[in-house]
């Protein structure tokens, strides 16, 4: 039987199917100011992730660029009708009502949402569900939404719940439970979580296999090393290690941002390293561009920014290639990983930024493999920059090395174990005693 002091569900395509109303709403009002929301867009794009960021998206995606403000101002009117479509008759499992009183019995039970509350709970009421939940943490009250893990943090904390299950559906849920150190147990649909939570939850089944056939595995609560800890598996669990570049490798982030600044300053764009300490590392230089130009007054086309990254990257690889400052210990450490291990940089700059930066200092012939932000489609918190790079050296069982909110939730979604590290400073002496054991 798994330990588990607390339940915490994600609401949309987990509890209730109710991400096609969200998108036929949100549709239905963007219509009316000439944006166009497609079920194809919606579901590639928007599910899981709070409704701001996805308007932002919209605003700078749009042709030409639009006040992501005017597009928020539809929000209550998004609300009011979803809730007008939903409140007659929300289609939850007719099992769920049983299994949440189980559950109930036993666990503390949340709901975590990128929902607002004011659409979740009238909609728990109507279905008689709401007297189940302990407590419902809605996309109103964070600060920082799903993949990042306040989410489920807050709501653990709500319920003083120490070592909660998450229950999800959507990449950036999974990567947000996975990143508050929590268990997750993925589902595909609200059909099939009654009888999975039955097994899993209350009958302590094995969570690898239902009816003699695979079914969602109960992903680990994956780890974040400190310096004085080890890997749960030990090393030679390991088969290859993969490290994050900018603030794992080399403090490039402050040259990054230098960079940036000088090149969209003449356009009017100011970017100060608070900002983009606080928002931008380890995030894809379009993603970072596509939110500057929609906050600009007024707004840019994010296309217009984009262009300036061929002078960006001209700029950082002057500044960089000319004296790189890797730290003075580190060659000799990857040499000494290289005969153990397979080793690959994964990072959200592009190969053509970093690949000149590790040749000037001496070092690319460490590493089999370089993904930067430009070989991927979903970038860092996504899983896919570290499953491409766990597929190109064939390994199954890598250990990631990572500093950003962004790349541990990274290398959580996709299942790695991640030692976190505070600064390029500090890597020789750890994975020297974490990973060599000297």
């Amino acid at each position: 039987m798994f330990s588990f002091d607390a339940i915490l569900f994600d609401f949309d395509g987990v509890l209730l199917d109710s991400e096609p109303v969200h998108c036929e709403c949100w549709a239905a009002v963007l219509e009316t100011v000439g944006v166009r929301l497609t079920w194809e867009f919606y579901r590639g794009h928007c599910i899981g992730i709070d409704d701001r960021e996805m308007v932002r998206m919209l605003a700078a995606q749009s042709d030409p660029p639009r006040d992501w403000n005017q597009l928020w101002a539809l929000y209550p009117a998004k609300k009011r009708l979803f809730q007008q479509r939903m409140a007659a008759n929300p289609a939850f499992h007719p099992a769920l009502d049983g299994l949440l009183a189980e559950l109930h019995a036993r666990h503390k039970l949340a709901v975590v949402s990128s929902s607002a509350v004011s659409e979740i709970s009238p909609l728990l009421e109507a279905g008689g569900l709401r007297g189940h939940f302990d407590t419902v943490v809605g996309g109103d009250d964070v600060t920082r939404h799903k993949p990042a893990p306040e989410p489920y943090l807050l709501a653990a904390s709500r319920l003083g719940a120490c070592a909660p299950l998450v229950v999800e559906d959507s990449e950036a849920g999974i990567a947000s439970g996975r990143a508050a150190g929590f268990e997750v147990l993925p589902v595909r649909s609200p059909a099939e979580l009654p009888d999975l939570l039955r097994q899993v939850a209350l009958g302590g089944a094995d969570p690898l296999v239902r009816a003699g056939r695979p079914r969602p595995a109960l992903l680990p609560q994956n780890q974040v090393l400190a310096a004085d800890e080890k890997p749960a598996r030990g090393p030679g669990a390991f088969d290859a290690i993969l490290f994050d570049f900018d603030g794992v490798l080399l403090d490039s982030e402050p040259v990054h941002c230098e960079c940036w600044a000088a090149v969209l300053h003449p356009l009017g764009v100011r970017l100060t390293w608070e900002v983009y300490r606080d928002r931008f590392v380890g995030v894809v230089a379009r993603e970072m561009l596509r939110v500057l130009a929609a906050e600009s007054d007024p707004p840019l086309d994010w296309m217009e920014l984009r262009a300036l990254y061929p002078a960006k990257r001209e700029l950082f690889q002057r500044r960089m290639t000319a004296n790189p400052a890797f730290h003075p210990a580190l060659d000799g450490l990857l040499t000494a990983l290289h005969a153990r291990y397979k080793l690959a940089v994964v990072s959200s700059s592009g190969c053509p930024e970093i690949e000149p930066v590790l040749e000037a200092g001496k070092l690319r012939h460490h590493f089999d493999t370089v993904v930067g932000g430009g070989d991927v489609r979903q970038p860092k918190p996504a899983p896919e920059p570290y499953l491409l790079a766990a597929s190109r050296l064939g390994a199954r069982a890598p250990l990631v090395v990572e500093d950003s909110e962004a790349g541990i939730a990274s290398a959580r979604a996709a299942g790695f174990e991640v030692l976190c590290v505070r600064g390029p400073a500090e890597v020789p002496d750890l994975l020297r005693r974490v990973v060599l054991c000297t």
